[in-house]
């Protein structure tokens, strides 16, 4: 795979988009955390790269030589068995590495806050194996480089994609969103079943965890926190979850991160042309009626589709709306609400429902609602969302079908495992799933 082309690609992106690709790592000279520019978070790769060559392993052997330049403060990765230290044994596990040998490997995990100071790295055996998803989007990141059988369990609700992929619910271990008691007990209970045990359980945040990360951790089941859902940040986690899995996961991952580069690198050269006159100005929402917070990856999904997102609350996560005027405040062209409806046709009462929620008082005093209301579907792959909300946002800019045809790509190359769910043995996305909701979709359901 070129990995070239994506440094090249992501580094225009993110220059575009005005957003980092970092993650919380340890420097071990003073133990202090450091803000890291790499997509491949793991210790080893020790000059910031995509993969795990020679050219880390020089790296290391610069800095146990002194040479001017190289140090541990410098190179935090280089340190690959996260000892404090660079010396000969780092060195013999990055040559391992760069064998695609059996060996333990460590993970910077890609954690948001201080709060989530525990789970700055991870231990893991590599090749890894037996992972457990924890979300849908989790779930969809596996599923997308090809690593469906390396899911021992997952929790999420059985959508299309679940049910396609696995054919049934053993490997189900609820359908919420954070641990239980009943799903930490069935995590554990896999993990005695399965040869070798669970490899790791991959979460996107750690509040999902709800308490029982330590318990997972010190039962030596560890966790991994990967940023499924930010355009970006899950490319990172796509071509780090398929490097850990090794053999055909890595290939599968590089060229899923290649393909999703260049959509978005694609999307933002077409808007490249647009000036603070005519850019359109968005809210997003999750949950129905929580606004996102600045750095939330639905506000960033919104930006790289072209949008200036009107969010002040400064965060990654999101806020729940409260009062039914708070929404006034912002005087928006569009309400982007994310919403998980899984890849199938949603059904005319699953749309009114998705509408008609219980809360909805809280979002329809907004000058941008019905008309200007839409969902979006985040069962597609991130880079996928972006180009639906492009053309939607600059249909003068994108041609009519332009998401189509994006989503179809990545459907043909990593979910061909969806033509069997149709009676024609074909999944045509334009008309077998339905990507967004609009107004119009609403009416005509009510109708």
């Amino acid at each position: 795979m070129d990995k070239k082309l994506i440094a090249i690609i992501v580094a225009a992106v993110v220059v575009v988009a005005g957003v980092g690709v970092y993650f919380l790592a340890t420097d071990g000279s003073d133990n202090s955390k450091a803000s890291i520019d790499s997509s491949l978070f793991i210790y080893g790769n020790a000059n910031n790269d995509y993969t795990i060559d020679n050219n880390d392993k020089d790296v290391a052997e610069s800095i146990i030589k002194g040479e001017s330049g190289y140090t541990l403060a410098k190179y935090p990765l280089a340190d690959a068995n996260c000892d404090g230290t660079v010396n000969s044994d780092d060195v013999a596990i990055i040559q391992k590495l760069i064998n695609r040998q059996s060996c333990t490997v460590y993970v910077a995990n890609q954690v948001d806050t201080s709060d989530d100071a525990g789970y700055e790295k991870c231990s893991v055996s590599y090749p890894l194996k037996n992972i457990v998803t924890i979300n849908p989007d989790m779930t969809l990141l596996a599923t997308e480089i090809g690593a469906s059988d390396c899911v021992t369990a997952y929790l999420a609700k059985a959508y299309g994609l679940e049910v396609s992929v696995y054919g049934d619910d053993t490997l189900a271990l609820g359908s919420g969103r954070q641990l239980s008691e009943s799903v930490y007990q069935s995590i554990i209970n896999r993990d005695s079943a399965v040869d070798g045990g669970i490899g790791a359980v991959l979460v996107m945040n750690t509040s999902a965890l709800k308490g029982y990360g330590d318990d997972l951790t010190t039962g030596g089941i560890p966790v991994m926190v990967l940023k499924c859902t930010d355009p970006l940040l899950s490319i990172d986690a796509a071509v780090t979850l398929g490097f850990l899995l090794g053999g055909e996961y890595e290939d599968k991952g590089y060229e899923f991160g290649n393909m999703s580069l260049s959509v978005l690198d694609e999307i933002s050269n077409t808007t490249s042309v647009l000036t603070d006159a005519n850019t359109v100005d968005v809210l997003s929402l999750t949950m129905n009626y929580y606004i996102t917070q600045t750095k939330s990856q639905y506000t960033v999904t919104t930006e790289l589709a072209g949008a200036n997102n009107s969010t002040t609350i400064v965060g990654t996560g999101s806020d729940k709306l409260t009062s039914a005027e708070t929404i006034m405040n912002y005087d928006v062209d569009y309400l982007v609400s994310f919403n998980t409806m899984g890849i199938g046709i949603m059904s005319s009462a699953d749309i009114i429902d998705t509408w008609e929620f219980e809360k909805l008082s809280m979002i329809s005093s907004s000058n941008a609602y019905p008309e200007d209301t839409f969902y979006i579907n985040t069962s597609m792959p991130t880079a996928v969302r972006v180009a639906y909300l492009a053309e939607y946002f600059y249909p003068d800019l994108f041609a009519n079908g332009y998401a189509d045809s994006v989503f179809q790509k990545f459907v043909d190359t990593f979910m061909p495992f969806l033509d069997g769910t149709q009676a024609d043995n074909d999944f045509d996305v334009s008309s077998d799933c339905t990507a967004m909701i609009t107004y119009s979709d609403y009416t005509a359901a009510k109708s």
